[in-house]
């Protein structure tokens, strides 16, 4: 086997391997082997077509057909087939063949590192003999040399190991018996590994094997099998440096790998997204369960999600009117993906996804079959949806158009739920409510509704709920309404204080800024007098936990620059924090500290504050 100028290789002589044929055999005309011996009038024998060839060029000469060896004229070109010696030359091309394949696998098995060209040659005659016909390719495996040439797979050598990989394409092409010989142990993941080879040639080489493996569908599902498989050909065939051919096989052998559910839910966790919807547009209700399952399943990129509520949010929509409830579930769970994203959850708004869920949500009693888990899920969605900043004012819940997600009933609804429900589907609709009300557009429409409910002491009391993002969700939401109905929170409160100090204090941490907390402080405590509550608890020296949370707000507070001017005039807020900073515990000390040095800042107040601090 030599090596042209560009490392490739070339094919090698392999006479070595064949006997000498008999003169009978050999055409006069061609001197090579008959393929299909045939005899004219004066009795000898040549081959079909260069005895055909011989009389056409008589004619185009003018002259009558001879025979190429007596040279004498013919009274006739008829010819008869030699059947007999065709046999018989048949049969020694077949005992010739079978004694050279044998010695080419004797070379291969004996030794074949220690002679690398003696092992190039005899693949080189074993790829020759295939290529003449199935039967020899079926010779082949009765060898058992396919395991052979498998094991040369892993030679030293580039050389025999990129000679294996063409032969092996060779061997197995158009036979499913072999693709089934070498689909046996760890062969196919051998196969694969060369797909992340630095050299090219090998690439190209074992793209195209597998590819005809992927043919035979046993050994295609195994090849989808090997960890790390459709990763590289998702690679392979996207890749814009790789040679057109392998990127065709890649591609080729990826569409196969499309026959089975969990190679398409592998080509979607690595980017290749399209078969999984196209099977999910075009299946039946069980393939869509297992591809919606699949889609679920999936961490997507925005923009895939945009992408993906394109081409199957209408279908999606569907299911869930329409499905059964494993369909549905399986859908809500994708959905829930989806609608995370603003431009996807508005794709799936125009697609009609409010007026089903939130029919689902509302759903009670044991007709509507639809779990407390999907519920939550539902809830979820929907408080996606509403973040996503759309106008629900103008998409209706029914046909007619007449209600909206804001019209009062639906909000009474809404309410109604977040009382009468688990802590996980009251954080999500609470969450819808402060989503809602975020906007001064709607926030009054939900005002409206919380009032004429009754629903102020309910929301409220949320501010002592045992789960603290209900908590937290609570004191958005009064945050929220609070310039719309502010005495009715005043009046509501009351006896809640502890709680809503309790509250603002947790929401300085979990990601929370010291600055959101004391706003939302106060805007729930309203102005500076609404300080005046918190001063209370201080001097009366109620509980210290109660203590260390009413000083933490007033310190959130006081770095407010304004708000620390207008309390500054208030010695009794001063006298409070110094009370608290020699009595309290060492955190209370500490946050009273900083509380006081808020107020140093102020002008005519640090005199004020070291008297206070040096009274015994």
């Amino acid at each position: 086997m030599a090596r042209n100028s560009d490392g490739e290789l070339e094919e090698q002589s392999t006479e070595g391997y064949q006997e000498a044929a008999f003169e009978a055999f050999m055409c006069p005309l061609t001197k090579q082997v008959m393929q299909d011996p045939v005899t004219i009038e004066t009795g000898q024998t040549f081959e079909r077509e260069a005895i055909l060839k011989w009389f056409r060029e008589c004619r185009d000469n003018g002259r009558r057909p001879t025979c190429p060896l007596t040279q004498s004229e013919l009274r006739t070109t008829d010819i008869n087939p030699s059947i007999a010696l065709r046999n018989v030359i048949d049969e020694w091309r077949a005992r010739n063949d079978e004694k050279d394949l044998e010695k080419a696998c004797n070379a291969l098995r004996l030794h074949p590192e220690d002679d690398e060209d003696d092992t190039l040659r005899a693949m080189a005659y074993i790829s020759q003999i295939c290529q003449r016909s199935g039967a020899k390719k079926n010779l082949v495996r009765g060898q058992g040399i396919i395991s052979t040439l498998a094991d040369l797979l892993k030679s030293s050598s580039r050389r025999v190991r990129l000679k294996s990989l063409q032969v092996l394409r060779t061997v197995v092409e158009d036979n499913d018996q072999n693709k089934e010989e070498l689909g046996k142990g760890d062969t196919v993941r051998t196969i694969i590994k060369f797909l992340s080879n630095e050299h090219i040639q090998e690439r190209e080489l074992a793209v195209s094997l597998l590819y005809e493996l992927s043919e035979y569908e046993p050994v295609c599902e195994r090849i989808g099998a090997v960890y790390g498989a459709i990763l590289l050909l998702v690679g392979m065939g996207s890749s814009k440096s790789e040679n057109m051919m392998a990127v065709e096989k890649a591609e080729k052998t990826l569409k196969n790998l499309e026959k089975y559910d969990t190679n398409i839910k592998q080509m979607a966790e690595n980017g290749r997204l399209q078969p999984l919807l196209t099977k999910l547009l075009q299946g039946g209700p069980e393939v869509q369960v297992t591809m919606v399952e699949y889609l679920g399943e999936l961490a997507l990129a925005n923009d895939v999600k945009v992408v993906v509520a394109e081409q199957v949010g209408t279908l999606l929509v569907s299911i869930i009117k329409t499905g059964g409830l494993p369909a549905r579930e399986a859908t809500l769970k994708a959905m829930r993906e989806m609608s995370s994203n603003e431009l996807s959850a508005k794709i799936l708004l125009q697609a009609g996804i409010l007026p089903p869920l939130v029919k689902d949500l509302f759903s009670v009693g044991a007709s509507s079959h639809f779990p407390m888990r999907l519920k939550e899920v539902s809830a979820t969605i929907l408080a996606n949806l509403v973040a996503s900043g759309a106008s629900f004012r103008s998409i209706p819940l029914d046909d007619a158009g007449r209600q909206t997600l804001l019209s009062e009933d639906v909000v009474h609804s809404l309410l109604h739920l977040i009382s009468n429900t688990g802590p996980a589907v009251e954080c999500k609709l609470l969450n819808v409510l402060v989503g809602l009300t975020s906007s001064p557009d709607t926030a009054q429409d939900v005002v409206s509704a919380i009032k004429s409910s009754g629903a102020t002491i309910s929301l409220i009391q949320f501010l002592e709920a045992a789960h603290r993002e209900i908590r937290v969700e609570s004191l958005k939401l009064l945050r929220n309404v609070s310039p719309y109905m502010g005495a009715e929170l005043a009046d509501a409160l009351g006896g809640h204080l502890s709680s809503l100090l309790r509250v603002i204090s947790d929401a300085g941490g979990g990601g929370v800024t010291e600055e959101q907390a004391a706003a939302r402080a106060w805007g729930c405590l309203g102005d500076a007098d609404g300080l005046r509550p918190v001063v209370d608890i201080l001097v009366e020296n109620r509980t210290e936990a109660l203590r260390r949370r009413a000083v933490w707000v007033v310190e959130r507070i006081l770095r407010v620059e304004d708000i620390a001017q207008e309390v500054a005039a208030d010695q009794t807020v001063a006298s409070a924090l110094v009370e608290a900073y020699r009595n309290g515990d060492p955190r209370t000390r500490h946050t009273a500290e900083r509380a006081l040095r808020h107020l140093d800042r102020i002008p005519n107040f640090s005199s004020a504050f070291h008297a206070q601090a040096r009274r015994p």
